[in-house]
């Protein structure tokens, strides 16, 4: 599970396979999403994530507008320490849980068509 943390612009998480677990909101509100599920926290919502299952897990992430994520992921595979819009948690705890979206998705069949709804 990363740190808690937030931003200010918005992360939003749609899960290819496996499962994600999410803590969100000062709430600390966890929700397990498998493929599928879809999660957008906005600025200032404090989240943290890591993978839900026994398995592993991927997923596609956006940032919107760019916080320098990508410049930071490069970063990390040249050795090199690039500073991206990530911050602690204020005292406070951030915004609640109501300012993300967070869709459970739905299942796809082994041929990638659509499967049972969770």
């Amino acid at each position: 599970m990363t740190s808690p943390h937030v931003h200010r612009h918005t992360e939003a998480f749609y899960v290819l396979e496996g499962e994600l677990t999410f803590q969100v909101g000062a709430e600390d509100e966890a929700v397990t999403l498998g493929a599928g599920g879809f999660v957008a926290v906005s600025p200032g919502v404090a989240h943290s994530y890591g993978t839900g299952g026994d398995g592993p897990a991927r997923w596609l992430v956006v940032h919107a507008p760019d916080g320098g994520f990508a410049a930071f992921m490069r970063g990390l595979a040249e050795g090199v320490q690039i500073d991206w819009d990530i911050a602690p948690v204020l005292p406070d705890g951030g915004l609640s849980a109501d300012h993300a979206i967070v869709s459970i998705g739905r299942e796809l069949d082994s041929r990638g068509g659509p499967g049972k709804t969770r």
